[in-house]
């Protein structure tokens, strides 16, 4: 496993890790093949596909304690896209892959409503918001860890990290305080 920033998780291991610890605005459905809500429990789409407005699920928090808002969606994104975010970093390229051609701007509307202008009408756009790259990350922790981020992850998902050997073991811990059903298991 090479990283637990879901930004920068482009292997297998990685991916599949970040996937219990970070969510997405939307997620994917193998079962029915459809979009469904995630951190956003709802959108709109305007202007032929070119304007996406995300309503977030409130109550959110990120595994250091902070709150989920429509901040740390802006940040989230911003970080890869914008080069002169503070937290930019040039290794973020399969998010300015997936958004760079396509997102023109994104913004906090309010506290819980995030705004994406497209530059062109792009509907396969909801898809490429399950990607990794799209999962939101806590501003707080990137800010406390900078490129340590990675060993020291702050999502929204279901699990949390316990530790991280040098060996490659990783351990993963429930994190009971999850806005969604709360998981089976205590440890992975």
């Amino acid at each position: 496993m090479q990283t637990l920033d879901p930004h920068l998780a482009l292997d297998k291991n990685s991916i599949q890790v970040c996937e219990t610890m970070y969510q997405p605005l939307v997620k994917y459905s193998r079962e029915d093949e459809a979009i469904g809500a995630c951190l956003a429990i709802s959108w709109e789409v305007k202007q032929q596909g070119k304007e996406w407005i995300f309503h977030l699920r409130k109550g959110v928090k990120f595994h250091d304690g902070t709150p989920l808002n429509a901040d740390a969606v802006v940040f989230s994104f911003l970080q890869q896209l914008n080069p002169a975010h503070p937290y930019y970093e040039e290794k973020f390229f399969y998010g300015r892959y997936l958004f760079g051609e396509v997102v023109d701007k994104v913004w906090a509307v309010d506290e819980y409503t995030v705004k994406f202008i497209l530059k062109i009408p792009y509907m396969p756009f909801i898809y490429s918001l399950t990607n990794p790259a799209a999962m939101v990350v806590s501003p707080e922790a990137v800010k406390t860890f900078g490129e340590n981020f990675y060993r020291h992850p702050a999502g929204t998902g279901p699990f949390r990290l316990l530790s991280w050997t040098k060996d490659g073991e990783v351990v993963l811990g429930r994190y009971d305080d999850y806005w969604g059903e709360k998981a089976y298991l205590h440890s992975l």
